[in-house]
């Protein structure tokens, strides 16, 4: 049999490449930060480097000015420039011109130019320097240094120099003569600046204002009327400090450069932009190459734990699947008849089930009835007692209408008493006029005669006030006894009352408790109508489960060929010899019930028939090879 790659491997595969893709993409993003980092502090460390020269060669040459000053203010130099003696000055310009080497001559003038000392060429003595830049500003302006910037090309040496230059003057203030130092710049840059190495391709060059090299490692650029385009960028920005790209012959470079403050010129540091990023890219390479050492090293590892931990239990499991396959074959056999018991219970369990729903179907009808009654009996409580309600109210308004009149009454009392005091002081008034009319005599006669029908009025006015007055005493005491009565009327329409209410609540609470009941009830039946539901599903999913049983035999094989293949996927190998599995199962019969008639409502309810149940299970408890797969 040909042999093929194990599941191990291809899992290590598929791993490893998907790892190789996350680990190359993050060595990937590590390597560009760090060449970036490496890259920026390279480019930081350049432009620092120019910085630097820059300030190294401003205190170099103020420091040279400095002396140059300090010569000017000896006592002696003074003395000897007035009185025209020139031994001392001598010393002076020789010791000046020894202490260092990048001093290309040193000299004294007088007030009108000419050389009075020099050194080293003695020769020199008695030339006139009074054409020379330097000397007109001595000559002119007050200054204490002068530096020279304009960059000449010596005639003995043919290297370029400057003068740095300080102006004499005697104890009086008058200008006498000067001072001067020719700096040799090609010295200067061989001794100062052209030693600094900026990798293996950088190298530093100053320039003046002009853009001409002033110092330059190759001595063919100083001086030269040349000038690149770049320079011309150099010239026109307004940054002291800063770095522009250019390509020269063909290389592309970087140039970090820094303008001096005191003099004019500008110090340069270029280097070929590979080289600037020489380190970060070696940093780079090295990073990728030991992620890429780490990686193997990684997917070996990777290859020996999956080995280990998916290779070896999946080969138990394969051995395990494979014992396994017949005994599923003798579960399929006890699953079928345990399925046709199940059917038989269930159709048994059904004709219980009918009866049952048919007796509570009745009772649920009779409860029914008892809650429309209750309700129809409620709702004549509940108009009795709005009738009720009614009478009582009207009898409430009859009592207020008698009180009213008993009232009334009592004012009518209150007026007849008045009209039978004015009725006395009536006749009282008659009988006063009778006797004023006697006392008159024959003139009081006519009145006396009107003083007396007055005095029968009055008499006749108070004996109708009395009777009036003796009537609506007799009503008063009927209006009383009448609201007795109907107070008492109208307590027994209360207690009629309250007794309705309480019939009416009582009336509610059997309607609420039959409602009550009727929902219970029909909640029973619903619960039996799905247990009914439940038994036949049963018994149609045990027919369901005795044909399956009868396909699961034949799963048995595509198992067994299925493991075959799994067996070959884990080791790439396939097995020999295939066992068989036998075909053990009889066919079962499928006259399992489905549907059931529903048994009469009164019928008696039929015990059901006890069937013999076997216990024909396989146990596993006992097998050695599940118990590995538990191990695992």
């Amino acid at each position: 049999m040909k042999k093929k790659m194990s599941l191990a491997l291809k899992i290590v595969l598929f791993v490893s490449l998907i790892f190789t893709i996350i680990f190359s993409t993050v060595i990937l993003i590590v390597s560009s930060v760090v060449q970036s980092g490496v890259y920026k502090i390279q480019f930081q460390s350049m432009q620092q480097g120019a910085v630097q020269l820059g300030e190294q060669i401003e205190t170099e040459f103020t420091n040279l000015g400095r002396r140059v000053y300090l010569g000017t203010l000896r006592k002696a130099v003074i003395d000897e420039i007035t009185s025209g003696k020139y031994d001392k000055i001598h010393a002076l310009i020789e010791d000046s011109y020894k202490s260092s080497d990048i001093i290309e001559s040193a000299f004294f003038t007088n007030k009108t130019g000419k050389i009075i000392a020099n050194a080293p060429d003695k020769n020199a003595i008695g030339l006139d320097m009074s054409g020379q830049a330097f000397w007109g500003v001595m000559k002119t302006e007050t200054v204490r240094t002068f530096y020279d910037t304009k960059v000449l090309k010596s005639q003995t040496t043919g290297n370029a120099f400057f003068v740095i230059a300080s102006p004499v003057f005697s104890d009086a203030g008058e200008f006498i003569g000067s001072f001067a130092l020719a700096i040799d710049l090609k010295k200067y840059g061989e001794k100062y600046i052209l030693t600094k190495k900026y990798g293996e391709t950088g190298y530093p060059f100053l320039m003046d204002d002009k853009g001409v090299n002033i110092i330059h490692p190759d001595q063919k650029n100083v001086l030269s009327d040349q000038i690149s385009d770049y320079k011309y960028n150099i010239l026109s920005s307004q940054k002291k400090v800063d770095h522009t790209p250019y390509v020269f012959k063909g290389v592309h470079k970087n140039l970090f450069y820094s303008k001096l403050n005191t003099f004019p010129w500008t110090i340069c540091v270029t280097i070929d932009r590979s080289d600037l990023l020489s380190l970060s890219n070696m940093l780079r390479n090295t990073i990728i190459g030991i992620g890429l050492v780490s990686l193997l090293l990684i997917i070996s590892i990777l290859f020996i734990l999956i080995e280990k931990i998916v290779g070896k239990p999946l080969r138990t499991i394969v051995k395990v699947l494979s014992s396994s396959s017949s005994q599923i074959g003798d579960a399929s056999e006890q699953l079928s008849a345990a399925s046709i018991e199940i059917s038989n219970g269930a159709t048994e369990q059904a004709a219980s089930v009918e009866e049952t729903s048919a007796s509570m179907e009745e009772l649920s009808s009779m409860v029914t009835q008892n809650v429309s009654n209750t309700q129809q009996s409620s709702i004549l409580a509940v108009k009795t007692s709005e009738l009720a309600s009614s009478g009582e109210e009207q009898m409430s308004k009859m009592l207020t209408s008698i009180n009213q009149i008993g009232k009334s009454s009592e004012e009518i009392r209150n007026v007849i008493d008045v009209i039978d005091d004015i009725a006395f002081q009536t006749n009282m008034l008659a009988l006063n006029a009778a006797v004023e009319a006697a006392r008159a005599g024959e003139v009081g006669m006519g009145f006396a005669v009107v003083a007396d029908e007055v005095k029968n009025l009055a008499g006749r006015s108070a004996e109708s006030a009395k009777e009036t007055a003796k009537l609506i005493k007799e009503s008063i005491k009927s209006i009383e006894d009448g609201v007795v009565s109907s107070n008492k009327l109208a307590e027994t329409f209360k207690e009629i009352f309250n007794n309705i209410n309480k019939v009416t609540e009582m009336n509610k609470e059997v309607e609420t408790a039959s409602k009550q009941q009727d929902t219970g009830i029909k909640q029973i039946n619903m619960a039996i109508i799905q247990f009914d539901q439940v038994v036949q599903t049963n018994a149609s999913s045990a027919e369901e489960t005795a044909s399956a049983a009868e396909e699961l035999q034949g799963q048995v094989s595509s198992l067994n060929e299925l493991v075959d293949n799994l067996l070959f996927i884990v080791t790439g190998e396939r097995s020999v010899v295939k066992k068989e599995q036998k075909n053990t199962i009889k066919p079962v019969s499928r006259n399992v019930q489905k549907t059931f008639k529903r048994l009469p409502p009164k019928q008696k309810l039929l015990p059901p028939k006890e069937s013999e149940k076997k216990s024909n299970h396989i146990s596993f408890e006992d097998d050695e090879e599940f118990k590995n797969i538990e191990d695992l």
